[in-house]
């Protein structure tokens, strides 16, 4: 007796551990369902980078002098042609002079020369009249055209090193004009790195003393990401996206595909190759966003309105790779073949095969993968 009674308690056992393992009771199978719904569903592609200002000039200079005068500082707003640093200019100003002068010598020099010229074709004009009656022998008449012709060949040497010497001095003016920089826009000062005293050298990126100052046009910020070369493809100039900024993370930024480069690199920090694309955000007013900050983008390849939607999870596919949903008709499971459109993380597009308000069965997963059609099903809650 005590071994049938042993015998009963595992077989029951055995029981309850079967049904709480696959959620069957008295009537069916515990289901999680949900209404299949019109909506709109979008496509996206997402993508890391960096926010930034969608115009920002950083000034370098041309030329090796000490900082004379600096008359902004960060954060003040200027106008395009103001000025903002003063550079020495008496090393290039000095090389102005110099050049000036030896314009003014040149030319004096050709005039002299032009003067010259004018009393040997003089000469030149009563000898030929006095070799022609034959009271002037022809060596002298000789020599007095060739002093001629060597003054005119003179001539044109001055008139040629006065050109270089104009040339010079253009060149000297436009060093000199250097070493002032002023507003090449309107915007905003976003950094100075210099200051009255120090002497900075010809701008080369990396440079420590080549960055003088970077100038930005504040009104309007892009965020540039790093796009897989997988998912390139599918994006185009004027889709819209929505932008993360990581010390904002539930705030999206509405934004518009601006630029997507046409030629692949390898990004720092990433193995495999990717595209660089710009996104311009549309209204930044109020918001206390700024250039640098990381964020992700949500860009949209893809967008269907007045859809049917159903749980990404619901849909599953048969031994022939056909899609297909369970539903719950009136407490039974029933297997219905189904058209799939676009999808995203959480809901997938039917194009064919499902009505609006149609019960999906949706999980949960255990049950999902067992089920059969004809199932008797119970619906929680």
């Amino acid at each position: 007796m005590r071994r049938l009674l042993i015998g009963l308690a595992i077989i029951v056992l055995a029981g309850l551990l079967l049904w709480v393992k696959i959620g069957i009771g008295p009537s069916g199978v515990k289901v999680d369902t949900v209404d299949a719904k019109i909506g709109t569903l979008k496509r996206s592609v997402l993508a890391s980078g960096k926010l930034a200002y969608k115009e920002q000039v950083q000034m370098r200079s041309e030329v090796s002098a000490r900082v004379q005068k600096v008359d902004v500082e960060e954060g003040d707003k200027v106008k395009k042609g103001q000025l903002l640093i003063q550079l020495d200019p008496r090393t290039y100003q000095a090389q102005v002079d110099a050049q000036t002068a030896y314009v003014s010598q040149s030319r004096i020099a050709i005039e002299r020369q032009k003067s010259y010229l004018q009393t040997l074709r003089t000469q030149v004009a009563r000898k030929v009249a006095l070799h022609k009656k034959g009271l002037l022998d022809t060596d002298s008449f000789d020599t007095a055209k060739s002093d001629l012709a060597l003054a005119e060949i003179d001539l044109q040497t001055r008139e040629q090193a006065l050109k270089q010497a104009e040339a010079d001095l253009a060149s000297a003016r436009e060093t000199l004009a250097k070493t002032r920089f002023v507003a090449p826009m309107n915007g905003e000062v976003t950094a100075v790195d210099v200051k009255e005293g120090e002497t900075v050298i010809p701008g080369t990126t990396n440079i420590v003393g080549s960055s003088l100052m970077t100038l930005a046009d504040t009104s309007a910020i892009l965020t540039e990401v790093e796009v897989d070369e997988a998912d390139i493809a599918g994006i185009k100039l004027g889709e819209d996206a929505d932008v993360y900024a990581v010390a904002f993370p539930n705030t999206p930024l509405t934004g518009k595909v601006q630029f997507i480069a046409t030629t692949a690199r390898q990004a720092p920090g990433r193995q495999g190759m990717s595209f660089k694309v710009k996104i311009l955000l549309d209204d930044i007013k109020g918001k206390d966003i700024r250039p640098g900050m990381s964020c992700r983008a949500e860009i949209y390849t893809q967008t269907a309105n007045n859809a049917l939607l159903v749980p990404i999870e619901a849909v599953r596919y048969n031994s022939d790779d056909k899609p297909f949903v369970m539903t719950d008709d009136n407490g039974t499971a029933k297997k219905v073949f189904v058209e799939v459109g676009i999808s995203d993380d959480t809901q997938q597009m039917i194009t064919k095969g499902l009505q609006t308000g149609a019960k999906i069965i949706r999980g949960p997963a255990r049950q999902l993968r067992s089920l059969k059609d004809g199932d008797k099903v119970i619906a929680n809650g």
